[in-house]
């Protein structure tokens, strides 16, 4: 009898523990989800057509809509790219690398995670994976994630898990390939209405490679959330990274355990 309880008990821990992994975006209490932009969540399009609308799939109904530079490379909706998932990919244009970008309701968030992937060499020109239509402050020139202040100096982020420098030079090297990057943007937060693009007027310093899932948040997540999230986004894009699979709730682990004790009985019974 009490070898198999104690079997039920690691079977349904085993589960429980399995079970971490989010098919979702999972629950936050201190950050507040404002927007998502999941290439996989597109529907309606086939391989290699323009992208004019992203769907906010946060259910704020923040859509994302094309800046209007059409005729300089559209974003394209592309199947099966990463993990077997879609991803939207944002061109650039003959020597100016003029590209398109997406605008929408303006936001000030508090956590921002990108999952992507830089075309670029991370040695040349700029590229913006967000921005603001009237300031420069989430540019990204040269071999840096970020290139300017408070970006560069005050937010804190961490690039497949580890932490990063944002600032720093050479820390673009690792968007050469698909990645997770989280950024905490909470000690000095700035506004943002763009993803890809630098400033109005400045198209040039646009976003060249893939978008597979940008989230904002307003609040603040805790470090357990942070990893939660990353690892959620991590598992679901197939990436290598050090975020590690959260503990599942303690409701969820004893409902499991009780769950298999109950069947234990059950069939002591029969």
């Amino acid at each position: 009898m009490k070898t198999t309880v104690a079997a039920f008990l690691t079977i349904g821990c085993v589960l429980a523990f399995a079970g971490a992994t989010a098919a979702a975006v999972p629950v936050t209490t201190g950050g507040t989800l404002v927007a998502q932009w999941d290439a996989s969540a597109i529907t309606g399009l086939s391989d290699g057509q323009a992208v004019t609308s992203w769907a906010d799939s946060s259910g704020n109904g923040t859509n994302a809509g094309t800046s209007g530079y059409g005729a300089h490379g559209t974003p394209i909706y592309h199947t099966n790219v990463q993990n077997g998932l879609a991803a939207v990919w944002c061109s650039t244009y003959g020597g100016a690398d003029i590209g398109d970008w997406f605008t929408f309701s303006s936001i000030t968030p508090t956590h921002v995670f990108f999952v992507a992937k830089d075309d670029r060499p991370y040695n040349t020109s700029q590229s913006t994976i967000m921005g603001n239509s009237g300031f420069h402050q989430w540019d990204g020139s040269g071999t840096q994630i970020f290139s300017y202040a408070p970006a560069s100096t005050l937010w804190t982020g961490k690039l497949n898990g580890a932490s990063v420098t944002l600032g720093a030079a050479g820390s673009r090297s690792g968007l050469q390939q698909a990645f997770v990057l989280s950024i905490d943007t909470s000690a000095s937060p700035l506004a943002t209405n763009s993803m890809g693009n630098d400033r109005n007027g400045y198209g040039y310093r646009t976003w060249a490679g893939d978008y597979y899932e940008v989230l904002l948040y307003t609040g603040t997540l805790t470090a357990e959330e942070e990893n939660a999230i990353g690892y959620y986004l991590q598992d679901k894009w197939g990436l290598a990274g050090a975020y590690t699979q959260p503990m599942p709730e303690p409701a969820t682990m004893s409902l499991l355990v009780i769950g298999g004790i109950a069947a234990m009985i059950r069939r002591k019974r029969g």
